[in-house]
């Protein structure tokens, strides 16, 4: 679910919020963007109902957006994917809730300085209170200027995000081989060759809808391709590792299904590999969340080529 949203949050380019504890109740009537109209709006915060920027998976938001309300129903809104700004049609729905590119969201606040905005989970026309828990906020340019703020300061994490991550991540190295402890990483694992016969690639996921890069899958699922061109023989196999907070590698389970007459020998190479060529020919860097490294899973597609073929 975390994916899908965040795959959203990518493509749309508008939404807007901070999650302060005096987030005004919305009101019954349709709200007028007159004020704000023509108004450069940046997007300083994106939080969860909890006030950080990660849930409690680890899942971190980012604010990126900014955007002009053009009328009453038509903005503009800049993709930081396609470094170009968008037209696209609001549409009224009931008290403060608009719909945006077939995505419901409600506007918390719109003053000329800034706007909030929460991003609703809808389901069969009902608004989930549970899943509704992503808010946005933006500042106008002239409020930015006159205040002397920094906009990549204020994008920033708090201390309490920090605090959070600090103690994620003391649980996850405090058992390095549990996986149930680990979690994405904002900077992924990298990982080097230590020979020339071995070459290592991070493939880009493309978003099946705009075709630009899909980030998310890049967070939650980090994936290298790893070639061994001096292996004992020919194999291919896909399987997700962990990755402690020093770097060491351990096999957890296989990417597709096997069958089970052949699942314990099929497992058997892949920890082999991971002995014979992984842990003594790579040098591994691990994951890390505002530069706290910390365990974190990732997926690795390795083919070997037998040492007789070129």
């Amino acid at each position: 679910m975390a994916k899908n949203r965040f795959k959203f949050l990518l493509f749309l380019s508008i939404l807007t919020v901070s999650c302060n504890d005096n987030i005004p109740k919305y009101s019954k009537k349709r709200p007028s963007f007159k004020e704000v109209i023509g108004t450069h709006f940046i997007e300083v915060k994106r939080t969860f109902d909890s006030g950080l920027v990660f849930n409690k998976e680890g899942f971190q938001l980012y604010p990126e957006r900014q955007f002009y309300i053009l009328s009453e129903d038509s903005m503009k809104t800049w993709s930081p994917e396609r470094k170009k700004y968008f037209k696209f049609k609001i549409f009224f729905d009931h008290d403060s809730v608009f719909n945006m590119h077939e995505e419901f969201v409600r506007f918390k606040r719109i003053t000329k300085d800034s706007i909030v905005i929460q991003l609703l989970e809808v389901t069969l026309m009902k608004i989930s209170n549970t899943r509704s828990n992503i808010y946005m906020t933006f500042y106008s340019g002239d409020y930015l200027k006159k205040r002397s703020l920094n906009v990549e300061k204020l994008r920033k994490p708090s201390r309490r995000d920090t605090m959070f991550i600090l103690t994620k991540a003391d649980k996850a190295n405090r058992k390095p081989d549990s996986v149930e402890s680990s979690f994405p990483a904002t900077v992924p694992v990298v990982l080097m060759p230590k020979v020339d016969w071995i070459t290592i690639e991070k493939p880009i996921v493309k978003n099946e809808n705009s075709g630009d890069e899909d980030y998310s899958d890049g967070f939650l699922y980090p994936t290298y391709n790893i070639s061994i061109k001096k292996a004992y023989k020919d194999f291919n196999y896909s399987f997700s590792a962990l990755i402690d907070f020093k770097g060491n590698l351990t096999f957890v389970e296989p990417e597709s299904e096997i069958l089970p007459e052949f699942k314990e020998a099929q497992i058997k190479i892949m920890k082999g590999i991971v002995d014979v060529y992984l842990r003594r020919l790579l040098t591994i860097t691990p994951g890390k969340t505002l530069n706290i490294a910390h365990g974190s899973l990732i997926v690795l597609n390795v083919r070997g080529r037998g040492k007789s073929k070129k």
